[in-house]
């Protein structure tokens, strides 16, 4: 995967904080994105401990184990930040929450990582954001829909 779309060197999430010192200067500067907060999603993480935050560190310290529980704790103009691994959820990814003009809302795979939405599973029926809007989708494989 690559980190970043403008520079060959930047191929990995290594080679992005190596170069731009945090996400968040990463996905401003490169992205033209600006996050309210954070919420990550990770396989090491735990849905009874998870945080979202304004701090990226605070966030990526404590990470969500399912989109379900990380979209419970986003609020609009956040970011959702999926680490390398795949999820295969039993239910559809549903987002209800718009964002705005100026926060968009963001989903995304953390920058050189691989993160795959698998939707195999009987029922999933994939991703479905009907009736909302500014919403970005980054980096992410999402398959099986």
């Amino acid at each position: 995967m690559d980190a970043d779309d403008n520079d060959a060197t930047v191929n990995t999430a290594a080679t992005m904080l190596a170069k731009y010192g945090t996400l968040a200067n990463f996905l401003s500067t490169v992205k033209g994105y600006n996050p309210v907060g954070y919420v990550f999603v990770a396989p090491s993480g735990n849905d009874s401990t998870c945080v979202r935050s304004v701090t990226e560190a605070t966030a990526e310290g404590a990470p969500c184990l399912t989109w379900a529980t990380a979209y419970q704790k986003m609020v609009q103009g956040d970011a959702i930040v999926f680490r390398a691994g795949t999820w295969a959820p039993a239910l559809s990814y549903y987002g209800g929450v718009s964002g705005s003009a100026s926060h968009q809302d963001i989903v995304m795979a953390y920058p050189g990582e691989k993160a795959i939405l698998d939707h195999s599973a009987t029922g999933a029926g994939g991703i479905y954001f009907g009736g909302v809007s500014y919403w970005t989708f980054d980096g992410l494989v999402i398959q099986d829909t």
